[in-house]
């Protein structure tokens, strides 16, 4: 089958790929024949057709437009992006004709290609979608308007529209997108959960990796690992650091990665003088992997004040390296099911409650027996259900059937 992927979210260095690059790499050791429309916001990489692990990818960089004001350069970019990537590779996209296509969210970042996809090569169009936009972006004041709130939703729900499939982490979030998008009846929706390519990691010297990133190895070691950004429920991650800091002395906490809230992070940890918390610069996705099998218990946070379901995707990296999980997860979700229940991978709080997260914090740091055997079942569960292989499948099995209904 001829696949075209059109994403926002991929990476052209080998050992730093994303969730798409795994999708992508796993299609076509699979046997079939792939290809990556990339439009790149961040314009990371210039303009051209590259080959990435084996992948033909097709990267649109945008052209820099730092000379206008914030407010006026992300409106260009939403009109020129899509549509100048369109006329770019046009020739190469029909030359291709795909089978069917894969997309992920946000639509509204594609706005000058889905219509074209739609009219012009009259395929199988499959949705991945993680974000429900323009909800979350209200919700933790990105979007300070409610006029703007609603030209957002005016405009993403017109290009979801377009799709044949709909896929959804999990079934609370298909129940929360049939009540947000209630002019989207078109699309089927399916429950695609987020994936991660299976873990290759041999035997690890714990101790060596500690000390590399000079971290203690008398301590059990909680991180986050992500971006450092607003909505990632980091003020009660350090919370929760300076309520530990005098009654469970046996943690030490670990901030992985870069972000605007770097600055908050640093000042609040000077103002408080924890000594049981560190922050480190990101590095590559590879040597990320490697860093979690030192540690101990890997923290899931968001914020209270959001109402939309969510499956955070640093789950898939616990899990693969057997971490247990502590999370503080907003109530609108089935994520603490799918962790202590199904899974049976960790311990899961409600957001904002403090007491609540302390408490399952401190019954993890006591119980070593426990948490390798919820590192462990984590490792099953990704297997069974989240490994790029299965999913890859999946999609191309819903796609396969959307052709043959179009026929």
């Amino acid at each position: 089958m001829k696949i075209l992927i059109l994403t926002r979210w991929l990476s052209t260095e080998p050992d730093d790929g994303t969730m798409i690059n795994d999708l992508a790499e796993t299609l076509q050791d699979l046997g079939h024949e792939v290809r990556v429309l990339c439009t790149d916001w961040k314009n990371q990489t210039e303009t051209g057709e590259y080959l990435v692990n084996g992948v033909p990818v097709w990267w649109y960089g945008e052209t820099s437009i730092k000379w206008l004001p914030k407010r006026l350069a992300g409106p260009l970019k939403w009109l020129t992006v899509s549509p100048s990537a369109r006329r770019h590779f046009r020739g190469v996209i029909e030359d291709f004709a795909p089978d069917g296509i894969v997309v992920t969210s946000l639509t509204i970042f594609y706005t000058g290609i889905l219509g074209y996809f739609k009219r012009r090569l009259r395929r199988p169009m499959l949705l991945i979608l993680w974000d429900f936009f323009p909800y979350y972006s209200y919700q933790v004041g990105v979007f300070k308007s409610r006029a703007l709130f609603h030209i957002g939703l005016y405009l993403e729900s017109r290009q979801l529209r377009l799709f044949d499939l709909i896929g959804l982490m999990t079934q609370s979030n298909i129940d929360y997108f049939e009540n947000a998008y209630p002019g989207v009846r078109g699309p089927r929706l399916e429950v695609i959960p987020i994936w991660g390519a299976a873990p290759d990691q041999g035997i690890v010297d714990r101790a060596a990796l500690r000390k590399n990133f000079d971290l203690p190895n008398d301590k059990v070691i909680a991180v986050y690992g992500g971006k450092l950004g607003v909505g990632r429920g980091i003020h009660g991650i350090l919370e929760l650091a300076r309520q530990s800091q005098k009654d469970i002395t046996d943690v030490y906490f670990v901030l992985i990665g870069d972000g605007p809230l770097r600055p908050t992070i640093d000042a609040f940890i000077t103002e408080h003088q924890l000594d049981n918390i560190t922050c480190l610069r990101r590095v590559e996705r590879k040597i990320y992997q490697q860093f979690l099998t030192a540690c101990d218990i890997g923290i899931v946070s968001t914020v209270s004040d959001v109402d939309m379901p969510s499956f955070p995707s640093k789950s898939i990296d616990y899990f693969r390296n057997q971490v247990p999980i502590l999370a503080s997860v907003a109530e609108n979700t089935d994520y603490p099911d799918i962790l202590e229940n199904q899974a049976k991978a960790g311990l899961a709080a409600k957001a904002g409650n403090m007491e609540e997260f302390k408490a399952k914090l401190a019954k993890l740091v006591r119980d070593k027996a426990g948490r390798r055997k919820m590192g462990k079942n984590g490792l099953d569960y990704f297997m069974a259900n989240m490994e790029v292989s299965s999913v890859a499948c999946q999609v191309v099995d819903l796609l396969e059937e959307l052709a043959e209904q179009k026929k």
